[in-house]
């Protein structure tokens, strides 16, 4: 009987050595647990297995918690604007987000979670949000906000400019139509190039020449866009006198006319057997800035007048 309680002592102390012992290594492996990565925290109670030691482990940061909510949060400028931060499988109690768009904030109380308020400015804003619980470390995520302009960049449907063909030294004007004119901006663009000093809805100019021909637009703009015109063109003609031939010749069944021209201009040569009328179409000519010759075959008749006309643009 006396061995048989000595032996049981023996056990209870073998016991209670082996406790001993696993929990200071347990203690030692939970303080290098929290050096090698402090986001993980055991919590040990001296007197309980193994089994319930390990089911007390609880991370918001570990490897199976993270941010579930969305990468991207949408809104618009002067909207109410709602965005929860969640985690899983466990639940946050700390949140932060920054930087925020001026305008939204982080709730507070039942509201902590959330970022609320209504934009000011639309754009895109990166945004780091954090999630934590007291002693179990934290959770990070980056997702974008964006925010769109509450209104319509300007319309120019219903009156975009036309081009136009009109002779040097002419006042030429183009305009757009849009609705609340006090509210936009507008840049004239010539060849590709902004027209310095032309802001307004109408754009203005002023005896033109020959090097104002080429290709315009225009870009509308207000708080919430810009709308650009389609191209339109400015073609300018250069003047031209009066026309008139130089030489009318004859030659080998062939009319040969001589006169000078205007770079650019278009004359018309017609004919007709009477003086004051029936005239007809012979020849259109491009105008070179020089001296034209140009022949038609000669017409069998006593008598046949020609006359040079300058058509006009």
């Amino acid at each position: 009987m006396k061995n048989i309680l000595n032996l049981k002592y023996k056990s209870i102390l073998i016991s209670v050595s082996l406790l001993l012992n696993f929990a200071h290594k347990i203690k030692n492996f939970s303080r290098l647990s929290n050096i090698i990565n402090p986001n993980f925290a055991y919590v040990s109670k001296l007197g309980v297995s193994t089994a319930a030691l390990m089911g007390s482990y609880d991370s918001v940061s570990g490897a199976s918690t993270e941010i579930t909510s969305s990468s991207v949060a949408n809104g618009k400028v002067g909207d109410d604007f709602v965005y929860r931060i969640t985690t899983a499988p466990r639940s946050a109690r700390i949140f932060n987000a920054a930087p925020l768009p001026a305008g939204l904030r982080m709730g507070t109380g039942n509201l902590k979670s959330y970022i609320l308020g209504k934009p000011l400015n639309a754009g895109e804003t990166d945004v780091l949000l954090s999630a934590s619980k007291p002693g179990y470390g934290s959770v990070v995520k980056e997702i974008k906000i964006i925010v769109e302009a509450a209104g319509l960049p300007p319309s120019l449907k219903y009156n975009e400019p036309l081009s136009k063909v009109v002779y040097e030294k002419s006042d030429v004007s183009f305009s757009v139509d849009v609705s609340k004119p006090e509210s936009v901006s507008c840049i004239w663009y010539f060849n590709n190039k902004p027209i310095v000093g032309q802001t307004s809805t109408k754009l203005v100019l002023s005896n033109v020449n020959e090097m104002q021909s080429g290709s315009y637009f225009v870009s509308v703009s207000n708080e919430f866009g810009i709308t650009r015109s389609s191209d339109f063109s400015l073609t300018v003609k250069l003047n031209a006198p009066t026309p008139k031939f130089s030489v009318i010749e004859n030659l080998n069944g062939k009319l040969y006319f001589k006169f000078l021209s205007t770079r650019g201009r278009k004359y018309i040569i017609q004919h007709s057997p009477y003086s004051t009328g029936g005239w007809e179409d012979l020849n259109l000519v491009e105008g070179t800035g020089e001296e034209i010759v140009n022949s038609v075959d000669s017409i069998e008749r006593k008598s046949m007048f020609y006359r040079l006309l300058l058509k006009d643009i």
